[in-house]
């Protein structure tokens, strides 16, 4: 309502702006708060219903045919109505009979339903019904509360921290969790003290925090490496309420509260991911691409789990091997050792040399074997350095996402 006679003034019209419910300096701090400075064209009046007679409304109102003002807008008629009562109607009508007389236009603002209970709406030229809808309150239930009642009891206490250490004219921004009659939303708010007021203009970034939310998630998730299938949940409920892993294949599904996302990498789908939502996190259809990539990291990891169990076993093989090899060699040096006494010892002569020629080519090639058995252990042992490694380091980075959660 005060942004609109700003406006209209800074369009060249001569604009008489009246409240019933704020003082004075309140609307012009307000007025600079949102973003305007002396604005000329527009006079700002407060009054008190409660102090002022009904010809000495007459007689203000007067003044504005006076000073060949065009608009009249009048806030807070709602304050009329509680002190005059049934004269409400006839305040009403005379008032709107005496501008549009003069060719002024009237703007009035009102609590919703009360337009159908005045019929006013067939007197002024134009009625600003307000209403609080997207939170679920009826204007009722928030005029005359305070800004911190609205405040989810959370984070109540640093909110007011914050507030009750502005001074006068003091400005800050605050984000918070505000109440909903069915749950709760994420809130900007710019804060500022007027006296003994607090000036707060707030809007809904419910929707920004989801997004904020969903793509923390998803780069906490692709930075680590985590160890297990229970520690990928645990990083998920990190920023939602719970996550639960299942190897049932199931599409992609959004529901209230929760979030369905296949755990999928190409063409290998391994189950799904079940997420549930806080009550602020508003989620649409085009939130499914993130999703899709979040389920994507949660497969790779898994991929990647299955991936190092299999190398673990593989070197464990390998190992076992190469010690079976280096007792094979062993195995097969002592006879040919054995045959090659014997025969010299017993037959001697042409017989002997010949044996021993063969004794000794198979010699070289088990001294091959024996070469290639040193280098097949030294890659093992190399193997299992650089594996030994990256599980100390995949399991750092797990001690301190866990450390992190715990406290």
């Amino acid at each position: 309502m005060l942004s609109a006679a700003a406006n209209v003034a800074i369009n060249g019209e001569n604009v008489t702006y009246i409240s019933f419910e704020e003082p004075r300096q309140q609307i012009e701090e307000t007025l600079k708060f949102l973003g305007y400075g002396e604005v000329e064209g527009l006079e700002i009046l407060s009054l008190n219903p409660r102090m002022i007679s009904l010809r000495a409304l007459y007689d203000i109102l007067s003044k504005t045919v006076l000073d060949h003002r065009t608009m009249l807008f009048i806030d807070g008629l709602n304050a009329i109505r509680r002190e005059f009562g049934e004269a409400f109607h006839r305040v009403v009508r005379d008032v709107v009979f005496q501008m549009k007389k003069n060719g002024i236009t009237v703007v009035i603002s009102l609590i919703g339903g009360t337009i159908k209970e005045t019929l006013l709406s067939t007197i002024v030229d134009n009625v600003v019904e307000l209403r609080v809808v997207e939170k679920g309150y009826d204007i009722s239930e928030v005029v005359g509360k305070k800004f911190i009642e609205f405040i989810w009891e959370g984070n109540r206490e640093d909110v007011l921290k914050i507030i009750r250490s502005l001074t006068d004219g003091a400005e800050c921004e605050i984000r918070a969790l505000a109440k909903k009659k069915d749950g709760r939303a994420w809130i900007d708010a710019r804060c500022k003290k007027v006296g003994e007021y607090l000036i707060v203009v707030a809007r809904d970034v419910s929707r920004l925090v989801s997004l904020e939310t969903l793509l923390r998630a998803t780069l906490d998730m692709l930075r680590h490496s985590p160890s297990e299938i229970d520690e990928v949940e645990n990083i998920l409920r990190e920023y939602f309420d719970d996550a639960s892993f299942s190897e049932k294949i199931q599409d992609f599904k959004i529901k209230v509260g929760e979030v369905t996302v296949p755990v999928r990498f190409q063409d290998r789908v391994l189950g799904s991911l079940k997420i549930q939502l806080p009550d602020w996190f508003e989620v649409t259809a085009e939130d499914m691409e993130l999703f899709n990539v979040l389920g994507e990291c949660v497969a790779k990891n898994m991929i990647m789990l299955e991936s190092r169990r299999i190398i673990r076993s593989s070197l464990v093989a390998i190992k076992a091997a190469s010690e079976n090899l280096a007792l094979l060699v062993d195995r097969i040096r002592n006879p040919l050792a054995a045959i090659n006494g014997f025969v010299e010892v017993k037959v001697g002569g042409d017989v002997y040399e010949k044996v021993h020629e063969q004794v000794m080519a198979i010699e070289e090639i088990v001294k091959t074997l024996d070469d290639e058995w040193e280098k097949v252990d030294r890659l093992a042992d190399k193997l299992s350095e650089a594996f030994s490694v990256l599980e100390k380091l995949g399991t750092t980075e797990s001690q301190k996402i866990n450390k992190k959660r715990k406290t």
